[in-house]
């Protein structure tokens, strides 16, 4: 069907139905949607559109339409964010399992050069450093560290120092945060050194306030050796990245 036949239908239809217009405004006027006018009248929505385009809504009328249109919908609109949210869940562990087929096993070797990585990205670099020095919020990558340091690089546990550090809002929380740590790196709270208390001046508060573990620094006693290995295969990764 040509533009001009669709044109001249709903010219038609518009005309047959002209005498509801007044009542039609009238209830636009009072905060009824579009598609409620649909209903009741037997007028398409786009008719709808055209004869209700020039019409000037209060704010109070627009706020009420939205939320008339926020209430009527909520169901579908809460369908939708389920449906999205298993995609979402399906696809992750679809690539999860694409993951594991990629990696399969990992070697001590991986786990030396993923160590060597993580300390690239975030371990201190400072040509003034003295030593191994390493920092982050991250658990799971605390762990790593932690693992990659005692496991591959055999460096014993009497050489680590491991202290946290943790927002001065947070004070009173100290025992329960240490404790989270303690559980996660296997080790009693008495190897852990004197905590570091950062002061916010803002006093700002945020909502994962139980959920805020702070920070972990990692340092290794006399240490500097292990910084130069540490940055010398840094080097060697650089020298023989294929080009």
């Amino acid at each position: 069907m040509s533009d001009y036949c669709i044109n001249v239908i709903m010219l038609c239809n518009m005309s047959s139905k002209k005498h509801l217009l007044a009542s039609v405004i009238d209830d636009r006027r009072a905060g009824v949607s579009l598609l409620e006018l649909s209903k009741k009248y037997g007028i398409a929505k786009s008719t709808l559109s055209l004869w209700c385009r020039d019409l000037k809504l209060s704010a109070v009328v627009r706020e009420k339409i939205k939320r008339r249109w926020l209430q009527n919908t909520a169901p579908a609109r809460a369908k939708g964010v389920l449906k999205n949210k298993q995609k979402r869940l399906d696809s992750i562990e679809l690539e999860y399992i694409k993951a594991k087929k990629t990696i399969n096993k990992v070697n001590p070797r991986d786990l030396l050069i993923m160590g060597v990585g993580l300390y690239w990205a975030e371990g201190s670099k400072k040509e003034t450093g003295s030593g191994f020095s390493f920092i982050n919020s991250d658990c799971l990558m605390i762990k790593l560290v932690y693992e990659w340091l005692t496991r591959i690089l055999c460096i014993k546990e009497d050489q680590l120092i491991i202290n946290l550090v943790i927002n001065e809002g947070h004070r009173t929380r100290e025992l329960s945060v240490l404790k989270f740590w303690s559980n996660l790196l296997k080790l009693p709270i008495g190897s852990f050194g004197n905590t570091t208390f950062i002061k916010n001046p803002y006093r700002r508060k945020y909502d994962n306030h139980p959920n805020y573990f702070g920070m972990l620094r990692i340092k290794v006693r006399s240490s500097a050796w292990l910084r130069r290995r540490i940055l010398g295969m840094i080097k060697v990764f650089v020298e023989e990245m294929p080009v």
